[in-house]
Protein backbone atom coordinates (compact mmCIF):
# COMPACT_ATOMS: atom_id res chain seq x y z
CA UNK A 1 0.00 0.00 0.00
CA UNK A 2 2.50 2.34 0.87
CA UNK A 3 4.38 1.19 -2.80
CA UNK A 4 1.22 2.29 -4.33
CA UNK A 5 0.79 5.45 -2.65
CA UNK A 6 4.39 6.56 -3.39
CA UNK A 7 3.55 5.87 -6.77
CA UNK A 8 0.49 7.87 -7.61
CA UNK A 9 2.01 10.73 -5.59
CA UNK A 10 4.98 10.94 -7.84
CA UNK A 11 3.02 10.25 -10.44
CA UNK A 12 0.56 13.15 -9.16
CA UNK A 13 3.72 15.35 -9.28
CA UNK A 14 5.09 14.35 -12.22
CA UNK A 15 2.14 15.56 -14.04
CA UNK A 16 2.05 18.87 -11.96
CA UNK A 17 5.12 19.54 -13.40
CA UNK A 18 4.54 18.40 -17.44
CA UNK A 19 1.37 20.67 -16.75
CA UNK A 20 3.21 23.78 -15.36
CA UNK A 21 6.16 23.23 -17.99
CA UNK A 22 3.40 23.17 -21.19
CA UNK A 23 1.85 26.03 -19.51
CA UNK A 24 4.94 27.99 -19.06
CA UNK A 25 5.43 26.54 -23.13
CA UNK A 26 2.22 28.01 -24.43
CA UNK A 27 2.94 31.50 -22.56
CA UNK A 28 6.19 31.80 -24.11
CA UNK A 29 4.98 30.98 -27.48
CA UNK A 30 2.52 33.55 -27.48
CA UNK A 31 5.40 36.11 -25.93
CA UNK A 32 7.70 35.53 -29.10
CA UNK A 33 4.87 35.92 -31.62
CA UNK A 34 3.97 38.89 -29.76
CA UNK A 35 7.64 39.88 -29.80
CA UNK A 36 8.23 38.69 -33.31
CA UNK A 37 5.56 40.64 -34.65
CA UNK A 38 6.63 44.07 -32.60
CA UNK A 39 10.18 43.30 -34.06
CA UNK A 40 9.20 43.30 -37.78
CA UNK A 41 7.27 47.00 -37.61
CA UNK A 42 3.74 45.72 -36.41
CA UNK A 43 1.57 46.82 -33.51
CA UNK A 44 1.09 43.27 -31.67
CA UNK A 45 -0.76 43.53 -28.23
CA UNK A 46 -2.69 40.82 -25.98
CA UNK A 47 -3.08 39.65 -22.59
CA UNK A 48 -3.06 36.10 -22.33
CA UNK A 49 -4.96 34.55 -18.63
CA UNK A 50 -4.76 30.79 -18.45
CA UNK A 51 -6.31 27.86 -16.93
CA UNK A 52 -7.24 24.41 -16.93
CA UNK A 53 -5.46 22.71 -14.62
CA UNK A 54 -5.01 19.72 -14.42
CA UNK A 55 -6.44 18.17 -17.69
CA UNK A 56 -6.33 20.90 -20.49
CA UNK A 57 -4.39 24.23 -21.46
CA UNK A 58 -6.73 27.03 -21.63
CA UNK A 59 -5.66 30.58 -22.63
CA UNK A 60 -7.11 33.50 -22.73
CA UNK A 61 -6.34 36.44 -25.32
CA UNK A 62 -7.63 39.52 -24.16
CA UNK A 63 -7.86 42.85 -26.32
CA UNK A 64 -5.91 41.27 -29.55
CA UNK A 65 -4.33 43.75 -31.84
CA UNK A 66 -2.16 42.06 -34.93
CA UNK A 67 -1.60 45.42 -37.06
CA UNK A 68 0.64 45.83 -39.37
CA UNK A 69 0.82 49.27 -40.58
CA UNK A 70 2.96 48.89 -43.55
CA UNK A 71 1.06 46.36 -45.16
CA UNK A 72 -2.14 48.16 -44.19
CA UNK A 73 -3.66 44.54 -43.15
CA UNK A 74 -4.50 43.72 -39.25
CA UNK A 75 -6.75 41.65 -36.87
CA UNK A 76 -8.48 43.32 -33.72
CA UNK A 77 -10.84 41.04 -31.44
CA UNK A 78 -12.00 41.65 -27.36
CA UNK A 79 -10.17 38.02 -26.74
CA UNK A 80 -9.32 34.99 -28.49
CA UNK A 81 -9.73 31.36 -26.32
CA UNK A 82 -7.23 28.92 -27.30
CA UNK A 83 -7.86 25.46 -25.57
CA UNK A 84 -5.36 21.73 -25.84
CA UNK A 85 -5.19 18.93 -24.05
CA UNK A 86 -2.66 18.91 -21.47
CA UNK A 87 -1.48 15.56 -23.01
CA UNK A 88 -0.76 16.66 -26.27
CA UNK A 89 -0.45 20.93 -26.94
CA UNK A 90 -0.67 20.38 -30.17
CA UNK A 91 -4.53 19.94 -30.44
CA UNK A 92 -5.66 23.52 -30.26
CA UNK A 93 -8.97 24.74 -30.18
CA UNK A 94 -9.26 28.56 -31.10
CA UNK A 95 -12.73 30.01 -30.34
CA UNK A 96 -13.45 33.60 -31.75
CA UNK A 97 -15.16 36.19 -30.29
CA UNK A 98 -19.29 36.61 -30.55
CA UNK A 99 -18.68 40.47 -30.73
CA UNK A 100 -17.07 41.83 -33.92
CA UNK A 101 -13.79 41.69 -35.06
CA UNK A 102 -12.40 43.80 -37.29
CA UNK A 103 -9.60 42.52 -40.18
CA UNK A 104 -8.03 44.84 -42.65
CA UNK A 105 -6.73 43.58 -45.90
CA UNK A 106 -4.84 46.28 -47.98
CA UNK A 107 -6.11 49.22 -46.06
CA UNK A 108 -9.83 48.05 -46.37
CA UNK A 109 -11.29 47.37 -42.99
CA UNK A 110 -14.04 44.51 -42.96
CA UNK A 111 -15.48 43.55 -39.75
CA UNK A 112 -16.48 39.93 -38.88
CA UNK A 113 -19.09 38.62 -36.69
CA UNK A 114 -20.17 34.91 -36.06
CA UNK A 115 -21.51 32.17 -33.04
CA UNK A 116 -19.81 29.26 -32.43
CA UNK A 117 -16.83 30.45 -34.89
CA UNK A 118 -14.24 28.25 -34.37
CA UNK A 119 -10.63 26.97 -35.27
CA UNK A 120 -9.08 23.32 -34.91
CA UNK A 121 -6.14 22.48 -35.66
CA UNK A 122 -4.26 19.13 -35.25
CA UNK A 123 -0.51 19.10 -35.48
CA UNK A 124 1.43 15.60 -35.43
CA UNK A 125 3.30 14.61 -32.64
CA UNK A 126 6.69 15.66 -32.60
CA UNK A 127 9.50 18.54 -32.99
CA UNK A 128 8.24 19.73 -36.24
CA UNK A 129 4.66 20.41 -35.07
CA UNK A 130 3.64 19.33 -39.18
CA UNK A 131 -0.18 20.35 -39.63
CA UNK A 132 -2.26 17.22 -39.75
CA UNK A 133 -5.79 18.97 -40.19
CA UNK A 134 -7.64 22.50 -39.64
CA UNK A 135 -11.07 23.16 -39.74
CA UNK A 136 -12.55 26.65 -39.53
CA UNK A 137 -16.03 26.72 -38.91
CA UNK A 138 -19.25 29.22 -37.71
CA UNK A 139 -22.59 29.74 -37.66
CA UNK A 140 -24.88 32.50 -38.17
CA UNK A 141 -22.00 35.53 -39.55
CA UNK A 142 -22.11 38.63 -41.21
CA UNK A 143 -19.14 40.26 -42.98
CA UNK A 144 -19.50 44.03 -43.56
CA UNK A 145 -17.44 46.97 -44.45
CA UNK A 146 -18.70 50.80 -43.46
CA UNK A 147 -20.75 50.74 -46.49
CA UNK A 148 -23.36 47.64 -45.55
CA UNK A 149 -23.08 44.15 -45.27
CA UNK A 150 -21.42 42.48 -48.02
CA UNK A 151 -22.40 38.35 -46.82
CA UNK A 152 -24.18 36.98 -44.63
CA UNK A 153 -24.94 33.01 -43.80
CA UNK A 154 -26.39 30.55 -41.14
CA UNK A 155 -23.02 27.89 -41.79
CA UNK A 156 -19.95 28.13 -43.42
CA UNK A 157 -17.09 25.24 -42.95
CA UNK A 158 -14.31 24.68 -44.45
CA UNK A 159 -11.75 21.73 -43.64
CA UNK A 160 -8.24 20.50 -44.69
CA UNK A 161 -7.14 16.98 -43.89
CA UNK A 162 -3.71 15.49 -44.96
CA UNK A 163 -3.32 13.00 -47.03
CA UNK A 164 -1.50 10.46 -44.98
CA UNK A 165 1.98 11.05 -44.36
CA UNK A 166 2.17 13.41 -48.07
CA UNK A 167 2.16 17.33 -47.73
CA UNK A 168 -1.40 17.09 -49.92
CA UNK A 169 -4.41 18.25 -48.31
CA UNK A 170 -7.96 17.33 -49.13
CA UNK A 171 -10.08 20.50 -48.92
CA UNK A 172 -13.78 20.29 -48.41
CA UNK A 173 -15.79 23.66 -48.27
CA UNK A 174 -19.38 23.70 -47.31
CA UNK A 175 -21.86 26.62 -46.62
CA UNK A 176 -26.06 26.83 -45.81
CA UNK A 177 -28.19 29.88 -47.13
CA UNK A 178 -24.89 31.72 -47.65
CA UNK A 179 -26.61 35.75 -48.55
CA UNK A 180 -24.57 38.43 -50.45
CA UNK A 181 -25.61 41.99 -48.83
CA UNK A 182 -27.04 45.04 -50.26
CA UNK A 183 -23.18 45.79 -51.13
CA UNK A 184 -23.07 43.11 -53.66
CA UNK A 185 -26.62 43.39 -54.93
CA UNK A 186 -25.69 47.00 -55.49
CA UNK A 187 -22.82 46.44 -57.72
CA UNK A 188 -24.40 43.97 -59.14
CA UNK A 189 -27.75 45.88 -59.88
CA UNK A 190 -29.68 42.89 -59.38
CA UNK A 191 -33.05 43.01 -60.07
CA UNK A 192 -35.59 43.31 -56.92
CA UNK A 193 -37.02 39.38 -57.55
CA UNK A 194 -33.57 38.12 -57.42
CA UNK A 195 -33.33 35.18 -54.48
CA UNK A 196 -31.32 36.74 -51.78
CA UNK A 197 -29.03 33.29 -50.75
CA UNK A 198 -27.02 30.97 -52.90
CA UNK A 199 -29.10 27.75 -53.63
CA UNK A 200 -25.87 26.18 -53.42
CA UNK A 201 -21.59 26.88 -52.76
CA UNK A 202 -19.76 24.15 -52.32
CA UNK A 203 -16.45 22.84 -53.35
CA UNK A 204 -14.01 19.85 -52.81
CA UNK A 205 -10.44 19.25 -53.75
CA UNK A 206 -7.10 18.67 -52.55
CA UNK A 207 -3.94 21.01 -52.92
CA UNK A 208 -0.29 19.83 -52.26
CA UNK A 209 3.51 21.74 -51.16
CA UNK A 210 7.03 20.64 -51.85
CA UNK A 211 7.40 20.05 -48.64
CA UNK A 212 5.74 19.63 -44.94
CA UNK A 213 3.80 22.27 -43.97
CA UNK A 214 5.09 22.94 -40.19
CA UNK A 215 6.78 24.93 -37.73
CA UNK A 216 9.48 25.29 -40.36
CA UNK A 217 6.97 27.28 -42.32
CA UNK A 218 6.59 30.48 -40.22
CA UNK A 219 10.29 31.13 -40.83
CA UNK A 220 11.69 32.58 -44.52
CA UNK A 221 9.76 31.38 -47.36
CA UNK A 222 6.33 28.94 -47.14
CA UNK A 223 5.83 25.88 -48.57
CA UNK A 224 4.96 26.07 -52.43
CA UNK A 225 1.96 24.61 -53.98
CA UNK A 226 2.73 21.76 -55.94
CA UNK A 227 -0.46 20.56 -56.80
CA UNK A 228 -4.00 22.48 -57.42
CA UNK A 229 -7.38 19.78 -58.29
CA UNK A 230 -10.77 20.70 -57.77
CA UNK A 231 -13.15 17.55 -57.66
CA UNK A 232 -16.10 19.34 -57.68
CA UNK A 233 -17.16 22.91 -57.98
CA UNK A 234 -21.36 23.76 -57.45
CA UNK A 235 -22.50 27.48 -56.99
CA UNK A 236 -26.20 27.94 -57.82
CA UNK A 237 -27.81 31.25 -57.53
CA UNK A 238 -30.93 32.11 -58.86
CA UNK A 239 -30.32 31.35 -62.69
CA UNK A 240 -26.47 31.51 -62.39
CA UNK A 241 -25.40 27.93 -62.43
CA UNK A 242 -21.47 27.16 -62.39
CA UNK A 243 -19.98 23.60 -62.25
CA UNK A 244 -16.70 22.38 -62.78
CA UNK A 245 -13.88 20.41 -61.91
CA UNK A 246 -9.49 20.11 -62.80
CA UNK A 247 -6.14 19.32 -62.12
CA UNK A 248 -3.11 21.77 -62.47
CA UNK A 249 0.33 20.61 -61.45
CA UNK A 250 3.32 23.70 -60.82
CA UNK A 251 7.25 23.58 -60.80
CA UNK A 252 9.66 24.57 -59.10
CA UNK A 253 9.36 28.42 -61.15
CA UNK A 254 5.20 28.37 -60.62
CA UNK A 255 4.68 27.72 -63.72
CA UNK A 256 1.17 25.52 -63.57
CA UNK A 257 0.38 22.93 -66.09
CA UNK A 258 -2.65 21.13 -66.54
CA UNK A 259 -6.75 21.77 -67.47
CA UNK A 260 -9.45 22.98 -65.53
CA UNK A 261 -13.24 22.68 -67.33
CA UNK A 262 -16.47 24.78 -66.54
CA UNK A 263 -19.79 24.24 -67.05
CA UNK A 264 -22.33 27.97 -67.12
CA UNK A 265 -25.91 26.89 -67.27
CA UNK A 266 -28.59 29.26 -69.62
CA UNK A 267 -24.99 31.59 -70.42
CA UNK A 268 -27.60 32.92 -73.06
CA UNK A 269 -30.12 33.91 -69.88
CA UNK A 270 -26.88 35.56 -67.99
CA UNK A 271 -26.14 37.97 -70.62
CA UNK A 272 -29.73 38.95 -71.10
CA UNK A 273 -29.45 39.81 -67.74
CA UNK A 274 -26.09 41.69 -67.51
CA UNK A 275 -27.18 43.79 -70.31
CA UNK A 276 -30.85 44.59 -68.15
CA UNK A 277 -29.04 45.36 -65.22
CA UNK A 278 -26.19 48.05 -67.49
CA UNK A 279 -23.52 45.44 -66.87
CA UNK A 280 -22.55 44.74 -70.29
CA UNK A 281 -23.28 47.92 -72.63
CA UNK A 282 -24.42 46.98 -76.52
CA UNK A 283 -21.18 46.63 -77.87
CA UNK A 284 -19.16 44.68 -75.13
CA UNK A 285 -22.74 42.56 -75.52
CA UNK A 286 -22.57 41.92 -79.05
CA UNK A 287 -18.83 40.87 -78.28
CA UNK A 288 -19.58 38.11 -75.64
CA UNK A 289 -22.53 36.92 -77.62
CA UNK A 290 -20.02 36.02 -80.54
CA UNK A 291 -17.35 34.70 -78.18
CA UNK A 292 -19.60 32.40 -75.62
CA UNK A 293 -21.57 31.59 -78.72
CA UNK A 294 -18.54 30.38 -80.87
CA UNK A 295 -17.37 28.50 -77.24
CA UNK A 296 -21.20 27.06 -76.82
CA UNK A 297 -20.90 25.38 -80.48
CA UNK A 298 -17.86 23.75 -79.70
CA UNK A 299 -18.48 22.14 -76.02
CA UNK A 300 -22.09 22.80 -74.36
CA UNK A 301 -25.69 21.31 -75.37
CA UNK A 302 -29.43 22.64 -74.21
CA UNK A 303 -28.48 26.47 -73.96
CA UNK A 304 -25.36 25.18 -71.59
CA UNK A 305 -21.44 26.51 -72.05
CA UNK A 306 -18.68 23.99 -71.29
CA UNK A 307 -14.99 25.24 -71.83
CA UNK A 308 -11.66 24.50 -70.67
CA UNK A 309 -9.22 26.20 -69.47
CA UNK A 310 -5.63 24.83 -70.82
CA UNK A 311 -2.73 25.62 -69.09
CA UNK A 312 0.50 24.22 -70.81
CA UNK A 313 4.16 25.36 -71.80
CA UNK A 314 4.11 28.81 -69.79
CA UNK A 315 0.43 29.69 -71.84
CA UNK A 316 -2.92 29.54 -71.16
CA UNK A 317 -6.24 28.72 -73.52
CA UNK A 318 -9.90 29.03 -73.20
CA UNK A 319 -10.80 26.71 -75.62
CA UNK A 320 -9.40 27.49 -79.01
CA UNK A 321 -8.68 30.89 -77.61
CA UNK A 322 -5.01 31.63 -76.82
CA UNK A 323 -4.72 33.90 -73.97
CA UNK A 324 -1.50 34.39 -73.40
CA UNK A 325 1.28 33.95 -70.21
CA UNK A 326 -0.18 31.86 -67.30
CA UNK A 327 0.28 33.47 -64.16
CA UNK A 328 3.09 32.35 -61.79
CA UNK A 329 1.83 30.77 -58.88
CA UNK A 330 4.27 31.57 -55.95
CA UNK A 331 3.25 32.06 -52.39
CA UNK A 332 5.39 35.11 -50.73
Amino acid sequence: MRRLLVLLVSLALLWCLWWAAASYGLRQGVTSLLQDRRAAGWQAEARLVQSGFPLRLDGRLEEVALVDPTGGSGLTADHVALSAPAWWPGFVTLDLPETPMTVTLSGQPFRLRAQDARMNLRLHPGTALELESATVEGRQFLLSTAQGALLSGDRASLVAVQQATDPVYDLRLETDAVTPGDVIRAMLNLPADWPRAFDALALRGSVGFDRPVDRAALDGVPPQPRLIAVDSLDVRWGEIQVGGEGRVTIDADGIPTGTVTLRLARWQRLLDLASDTGMLGPAPRNQAQLLMGGLANIGGQDGDLEVTLAFADGQMALGPIQLGPAPRILLD
